[in-house]
């Protein structure tokens, strides 16, 4: 990575310098402020401390065929911290894309981004956008908010600790995706954020996978989703696969988008709301879910919801957990007596180990879920999956 980046970034750089690996520069701002399509910028492991009001503004794009990355050194995470503090909405801190630029096709990995007082990264109007291997937290705002763009893939995230005081917690989600057009979460993990863990607020055609929500929702304003897609006017298309919510102050998942959303292999546990909770909107589809010791119920769906397949569709109620426990590494995991063992039905977007998929988010026998696609084609909205390829129509199998 040092030996084919057009800029390198070092705690003992110099913004007079030329960028080389030899003569570093000090700042990501002077780096962004040179690079061209086609071009990546490399920061050496440290910590980068800049004062509020000084954001790294992005303006240049790159293209399909060359993009812009940012690169962190992947064995030693550099650490990109601002004063701290909540601006609310004015951006203060973190990578700002330019609204007035659009700036498009930018991969950004291997940061840890903290203590801004607004969002980490905000992105309105832009899209093609590769985050990864991110660390975002204790900011006065979400870790990331991208609006009004398309084709967001965000990947092995951990958004956690963000609060805005300003509005009694009403906005800082983990990741935001509002209005965005065809995207991926996957292996992601929002947490203690002081409104929802992941915020689909209109967006169409998202995918989460694999991707752990909990303790979300504080303060006087925030909502406390686990994942939410909602807006009754627009948005939906999306789908949840093999997610994980607990312990979130109100609602486990929650979805109520015109264009219905579909849930498979989820799980819910230990929220002080309802488990899952479906409502007016479009056609949406609720399979193979396991929704469990939640305090405002296990699940709330109105009519027009297709639900088969799942815990609460059984005779028992318990689904069997091996522990309960979050320190334990059998967390919500299957006893081999679970009822939930081969009680869900076959969908191509999922894989299963026994006759049948289990119900719940983690196959019995399995370690963990994995899935290593990318995004390197779009689908249309509907109930789709990647298969490696590209999306494909997900078909129910007759049982």
């Amino acid at each position: 990575m040092i030996d084919t980046a057009e800029y390198v970034v070092s705690t003992d750089g110099d913004d007079s310098n030329d960028g080389s690996e030899s003569a570093p520069l000090a700042t990501v701002h002077e780096a962004v402020s040179r690079v061209e399509a086609g071009e990546s910028i490399y920061i050496h492991g440290g910590e980068y401390q800049y004062e509020n009001g000084t954001p790294v503004e992005i303006e240049t794009s790159g293209s399909e065929a060359d993009p812009i990355t940012i690169s962190g050194d992947p064995n030693d995470r550099p650490r990109l911290q601002w004063e701290g503090g909540s601006s609310e909405w004015e951006i203060t801190g973190g990578l700002h894309f330019l609204e007035d630029a659009a700036p498009e096709h930018w991969v950004v990995e291997n940061l840890e981004i903290s203590e801004c007082s607004s969002v980490a990264i905000r992105s309105h109007t832009g899209g093609n956008f590769t985050f990864r291997n991110l660390d975002l937290h204790d900011n006065g705002n979400s870790g990331i908010h991208i609006s009004d763009g398309e084709n967001v893939e965000i990947r092995n995230v951990a958004s956690y600790n963000n609060h805005d005081p300003a509005t009694g917690g009403e906005d800082a989600d983990g990741i935001v995706l509002s209005g965005v057009n065809n995207g991926r979460i996957v292996d992601c993990e929002c947490y203690n954020n002081s409104d929802d863990g992941v915020d689909l607020w209109t967006s169409t055609n998202i995918v989460i996978r694999d991707t752990v929500c909990y303790d979300n929702g504080y303060d006087s304003n925030g909502d406390g989703n686990g994942i939410k897609s909602a807006n009754t006017d627009s948005g939906g298309g999306n789908t949840f696969i093999r997610c994980v919510t607990y312990g979130n102050s109100t609602k486990g998942f929650r979805f109520y988008s015109p264009e219905g959303d579909t849930l498979i292999n989820c799980t819910a546990y230990n929220n002080d709301g309802y488990g899952i909770a479906g409502a007016f909107g479009g056609d949406h589809e609720v399979y193979n879910c396991l929704s469990y010791g939640n305090n405002g119920g296990e699940e709330t769906l109105h009519d027009g919801v297709t639900s088969e397949s799942n815990l609460w569709d059984l005779d028992s109620t318990d689904p069997g957990f091996v522990s309960t426990d979050r320190s334990d590494s059998d967390f919500l995991r299957l006893r081999d007596d679970s009822p939930a063992i081969d009680a869900g039905r076959p969908l191509e977007a999922v894989d299963y180990s026994g006759d049948a998929p289990d119900l719940g988010a983690y196959e019995y026998g399995t370690s963990e879920n994995s899935d290593d696609t990318d995004s390197s084609e779009w689908g249309p909205v509907g109930v789709y999956y990647h298969d490696g390829t590209g999306f494909v129509e997900m078909t129910i199998k007759s049982t």
